[in-house]
């Protein structure tokens, strides 16, 4: 067997692929492979060091692993490294040394160093701070479907970095991400819906994006549907529906909903009026209100 067979066994028994997952048994199928000299074997022995899986944990064996395969040229491996130098885990911190095994990493195609890389080049870790740099690799990443770069994209553009604001572009990364299952670029896709944001205005499909992730538990996705129902935007006005989804988002701790559904009560709006709950649950929405104004983020 080649040293590629032997290894591609060891991912097999990892992953529990059409075997039993067995750590122990994916270990010896990787020290076989290290053993002829593949290089993303080393890279995976180090990992599961690092973690304790099919063997006892340790940072500083994790290390050794990882530098022969950044040797033999794994860019996996030069990313672990790159983690460990970045974590302190089994070597001093040291964010030069990071970045330039990400740079080496991504320079060979690998998304997730790709990703740290661009990090690294946001906030000025490692590297001097350019958020040109940033956004050439956060690309690169979301290209491959880095979830969290194309999130990043999405951010920069949507103007977090109001020199980039850009929201035909801020879209189209959300929607990738959102495409992807991610929940948090989903609300974002929803919003820039209900604004016209990069996008032609859709009420409509602004409250099927919100609706959904509104029943999937989301406070804010639920205090946004109580108010396309309070207003009639993208579905029929329905004042009990808007009660009923301001009441599940208040619940959860979300403010603006608190105050809304304490104006309902307190004007018996859908609801028979009742000063008694509409002041609890103004208290508690003035109560974060008042929290958020003395330590405001």
């Amino acid at each position: 067997m080649s040293p590629e067979e032997i290894f591609e066994l060891g991912v097999k028994y990892y992953d529990g692929d059409g075997v039993e997952q067995s750590f122990e048994t994916a270990l010896r199928y990787y020290l076989l492979a290290a053993e002829r000299g593949h290089a993303d074997a080393m890279s995976n022995i180090g990992y599961m060091y690092e973690f304790g899986e099919g063997v006892e944990s340790s940072v500083e064996e994790s290390v050794i692993w990882y530098r022969h395969s950044v040797e033999h040229g794994s860019a996996i491996g030069e990313y672990n490294l790159a983690t460990a130098y970045s974590h302190a885990s089994g070597v001093e911190y040291d964010f030069k040394e990071c970045a330039r095994l990400l740079r080496s990493s991504a320079d060979k195609g690998y998304a997730p160093a790709q990703y740290g890389l661009a990090r690294s080049y946001h906030h000025g870790v490692g590297v001097e701070r350019s958020l040109d740099e940033a956004i050439k690799w956060y690309t690169m990443a979301a290209e491959q479907g880095s979830i969290s770069a194309q999130n990043a994209l999405g951010s920069i553009h949507y103007g977090s970095w109001l020199d980039r604001e850009d929201y035909d572009r801020s879209f189209k990364w959300y929607s990738m991400a959102a495409k992807q299952g991610d929940l948090d670029a989903l609300f974002y896709v929803a919003d820039m819906y209900s604004r016209g944001l990069g996008v032609e205005q859709s009420f409509k499909e602004a409250f099927r994006c919100f609706l959904f992730l509104a029943e999937g538990g989301c406070s804010s996705g639920q205090y946004r549907v109580a108010c396309m129902y309070r207003d009639g935007e993208g579905v029929e006005r329905s004042y009990s529906k808007a009660f009923k989804w301001f009441k599940k988002s208040a619940e959860s701790g979300h403010q603006l909903s608190q105050f809304e559904l304490s104006r309902m009560y307190r004007e018996g709006i859908a609801v028979d009026k009742n000063v008694v709950e509409a002041d609890k649950w103004f208290d508690l929405y003035d109560k974060q209100r008042r929290y958020n104004e003395l330590y405001p983020i």
